[in-house]
């Protein structure tokens, strides 16, 4: 993902903002994270159906900047996933 960042002039040295995704089963878990999340300075659309699988619940958003090195990105994707784990959703 970084050597096709880099394409669009984007290095180690940049910082942008990432777009996430979670769908789970229960509206209350996806409102939970939320709120946890933007608690820490994400930003959150209101949750709401899937439009494909009416069973489950979708939140999505975007994150404060993130650098786009390695490390950073590698902490990002650790702390969402353990976000999402914490409150039983899948990414």
């Amino acid at each position: 993902m970084l050597k096709e960042l880099n394409r669009y002039r984007v290095n180690e040295n940049s910082g942008l903002s990432l777009n996430f995704y979670f769908a789970s089963d229960d509206s209350a878990k996806a409102q939970r994270l939320a709120t946890e999340m933007e608690k820490t300075g994400y930003h959150c659309i209101p949750i709401h159906r899937s439009v494909k699988d009416k069973t489950l619940w979708v939140l999505t958003g975007n994150s404060p900047t993130v650098n786009m090195d390695s490390t950073a990105l590698n902490n990002w994707y650790n702390v969402v996933c353990e976000l999402g784990n914490k409150n039983d959703l899948g990414i």
